[in-house]
């Protein structure tokens, strides 16, 4: 699934942390040569080079268990290519898993997850060209098929979709009986659908259950696709993991970047804070995923650098680490230490701080990213109570920004009650002293859209937005640019409401694992304390680490 993250969240605890000795079963799925998503080309002209004797991946793949590859390569990869990939993966004792949607699409409609009509031919390919296909891994047809409404007409109920996707399955396993199947379904807000999230596990357990009973035993796993940006994503994530416990299977998650991180090295340490969050969180999968479909990692080799993504292979082995912060008099200290005690030393701490308004402080709030190939237009929106927020807000913004490498800036501003014209659904809402002030309870969802504006250039870019966030309105709703082709929304980046970050500096750790800093003095509008965030980005032998002090 494709979708921008945002990660503000406690990362590394002393309690609840994996054991080394229940080693999970490791996955690694690179973008490939051809690979093309709804968002942006971005294959990899280096994959190959992963197959080669002596490419320098060694400690890595010796790590790795199975190699998962994607639609795109199996169907448009030369037979020369993929031979010498099998036969690598052969010489290598790392099994082979195929992501792939199953569902065969009702007629007229196209949504992610579909494609079982081309299971058989997959297969084939992979099987002349010397593949020995362990797994097949569903991509998501729970929740595109039956349970996400984007698009009318086009749904299925739970029974159709694992009836439909059964049927694909068995005519494979007729000719292939060893391919084991499993599924991979995101964990996201359902509440545009109608869902809560205790429902939709539900209906995931449903699910699970009908493929048990449509093809005589359990799915081989069950492969959590986490929006890491939703504030519930930990509870979310710890009740997932009791269901699928519950139902006796393999339970996964893919440890992804940002769609919006704009190098290697910055979705690479994305993925490490993902990746320790969730270990912290509901503690280590029976399965590992390393993957991306963003336009990042772009460098694969060698697993030396940190900024290439065989290297996170090896950093998942490295030793987990835990980081505290204090007030101590006048100062702020803290430790970072391994789970076993051990001082991490030289190492730099990124702090930064959140100062607790009741009435907020107008503050500039910035996301960067890359212009999808295919777009097209774009639109300012705000969101209240609705895709991901939750709760009442009193907030104002004054305008919205956006810079692309090579085109002129675009802004909406709130000067006048002119300015509403550029804008849709702005009940609870009008102009004051130069900005929206939006005010709504925790019973209404307010969806505001900018008129559409035309996309001139692709590259990265920058969105901007001035606005005045009190602390009682904390993620209660977002900010976000959308981005559309010529008929839909294909992708957007999304700031939460919640007040300005200050950055204090970077600290460096002494022999013993100690930072410290003096406590800075807090500004006349901070009227309800501070929330300090201290973050430890990790290195190759060592996890991220992230530690949140709130005062008082």
């Amino acid at each position: 699934m494709k979708r921008s993250t945002i990660l503000l969240a406690l990362i590394c605890l002393a309690s609840g942390l994996p054991s080394i000795a229940s080693q999970p079963s490791i996955w690694f799925c690179p973008m490939d040569s051809h690979h093309w998503s709804q968002v942006v080309y971005h294959g990899l002209p280096e994959y190959m080079q992963l197959f080669t004797g002596d490419a320098p991946w060694k400690n890595a793949s010796k790590r790795l268990n199975v190699f998962k590859i994607y639609p795109q390569w199996v169907m448009k990869g030369s037979d020369d290519d993929l031979k010498i990939e099998f036969a690598d993966l052969a010489r290598r004792h790392i099994a082979l898993a195929l992501e792939f949607g199953l569902v065969t699409n009702p007629p007229g409609c196209w949504f992610e997850g579909c494609g079982g009509n081309n299971t058989l031919a997959a297969v084939r390919r992979i099987h002349s060209d010397g593949g020995d296909l362990k797994y097949i891994a569903m991509d998501e047809p729970m929740f595109f098929s039956a349970l996400h409404k984007e698009k009318a007409g086009c749904n299925l109920s739970m029974a159709q979709t694992v009836a439909n996707a059964a049927a694909n399955i068995k005519a494979m396993l007729a000719e292939f009986p060893g391919v084991q199947i499993g599924d991979i379904e995101p964990l996201v807000p359902m509440k545009g659908d109608g869902l809560t999230q205790e429902e939709l596990i539900a209906r995931y357990q449903e699910g699970a259950e009908a493929f048990k009973a449509a093809l005589g035993k359990p799915l081989a796993f069950f492969d959590a696709d986490l929006d890491w940006n939703s504030p519930t994503a930990a509870h979310d994530l710890k009740a997932l993991r009791r269901m699928v416990d519950a139902e006796h299977i393999p339970f996964g998650i893919i440890y992804d970047g940002d769609g919006n991180d704009l190098s290697d090295l910055s979705w690479l340490n994305t993925a490490k804070r993902h990746m320790a969050f969730a270990e912290a969180t509901a503690g280590a999968p029976d399965i590992v995923i390393f993957q991306s479909w963003h336009p990042y990692p772009k460098k694969l080799l060698p697993e030396t650098d940190q900024d290439a993504f065989t290297s996170i292979i090896n950093s998942y082995f490295g030793d987990r680490t835990t980081l505290t912060a204090s007030v101590k008099g006048k100062n702020i200290a803290g430790e970072l230490k391994t789970t076993l005690g051990k001082p991490v030393d030289s190492a730099r701490v990124d702090v930064s701080i959140r100062y607790r308004s009741m009435t907020g402080l107008p503050g500039v709030y910035n996301a960067t990213g890359q212009i999808p190939d295919n777009a097209v237009s774009a639109l300012f929106a705000i969101r209240v109570n609705s895709e991901g927020g939750s709760g009442a807000a009193n907030i104002r913004v004054a305008g919205f920004k956006f810079d692309a490498d090579g085109a002129p800036s675009v802004a909406r501003n709130f000067a006048s009650d002119a300015d509403l014209s550029a804008w849709g659904g702005l009940s609870h809402a009008k102009i004051e002293n130069g900005a929206l002030h939006i005010v709504t309870d925790d019973k209404a969802s307010l969806i505001i859209n900018s008129a559409p504006f035309p996309i001139v250039t692709h590259g990265n870019y920058t969105f901007q937005v001035n606005a005045t966030i009190p602390n009682a309105s904390d993620r209660s709703g977002s900010f976000a640019i959308i981005f559309l082709d010529a008929k839909s929304e294909i992708t957007r980046n999304t700031i939460p409401f919640e007040e300005p970050v200050t950055s204090l500096g970077t600290m460096t750790t002494n022999r013993k694992g100690v930072w410290s800093m003096p406590l800075p003095k807090p500004p006349d509008y901070a009227s309800s304390g501070f929330v300090l965030t201290g973050d430890y980005a990790g290195d190759a032998n060592h996890w991220p680490a992230q530690t949140h002090l709130t005062n008082p």
